[in-house]
């Protein structure tokens, strides 16, 4: 059976991440506070009892509000704040996390490159992740965003295609991407390339697997 590409067509939602860490050293009683990419578990209930960021790190999460799928790991953009042996979750996005479908599955009208904005990239947590700019008029407006794999050796080539169908460009919204890498089976020093449209033109990232 062959498989078919996926396509994702996202709802903009007002959002704002820093990626940043803060304590205060001087004073210990001030709650460790930290934004960007985890892995989070869930419980039976469908509650997010555990994160871990790409470090390695884990936090026990004070429970959830927010109710989903039992029992399974997802990714998420969160802002969290430590609060004695538990983690408070101010905020969360969740970042499309799909695996990439090959290039030559996608049809050729699916292939639109309008430009966005880099704003960060690496690998950490057995993921590509990726901080995006996307421009917008509203927010609630509907844009196409699609990645594939243009080869999957030793040198992983991704692609990244944005439809903004006509939209116009008023303001800049987050978007996030992570990526999984771990059916690729990378080995130390391998590189992963992605490639996308800026507003100054194509662009390529690469980025050494370490």
């Amino acid at each position: 059976m062959k498989r078919r590409p996926l396509y994702i067509l996202f709802l903009l939602a007002v959002s704002a991440f820093f990626w940043q860490a803060c304590s205060n050293d001087d004073n210990p009683s001030v709650p460790f506070t930290t934004s960007g990419f985890f892995t989070a578990r869930t419980n039976a209930n469908g509650h997010i009892f555990r994160l871990t960021d790409d470090m390695g790190k884990v936090y026990n999460v004070r429970e959830d509000s927010k109710l989903l799928t039992p029992d399974t790991t997802i990714r998420v953009v969160a802002s969290i704040q430590a609060q004695g042996a538990d983690t408070v979750i101010y905020s969360k996005t969740f970042p499309i996390s799909e695996t990439p479908v090959r290039d030559q599955l996608i049809p050729n009208g699916k292939k639109v490159q309008d430009p966005v904005i880099l704003k960060s990239i690496y690998i950490g947590g057995g993921h590509l992740n990726i901080h995006l700019g996307i421009k917008v008029k509203n927010e609630t407006t509907n844009h196409d965003i699609l990645y594939s794999r243009i080869s999957d050796t030793k040198k992983l080539r991704l692609q990244l295609y944005h439809d903004a169908h006509n939209d116009d460009p008023i303001y800049t919204q987050n978007l996030y991407l992570s990526i999984p890498l771990s059916s690729y089976h990378l080995h130390k020093n391998d590189t992963v390339y992605f490639s996308y449209k800026s507003f100054e033109g194509d662009c390529v990232r690469k980025i050494v697997y370490k």
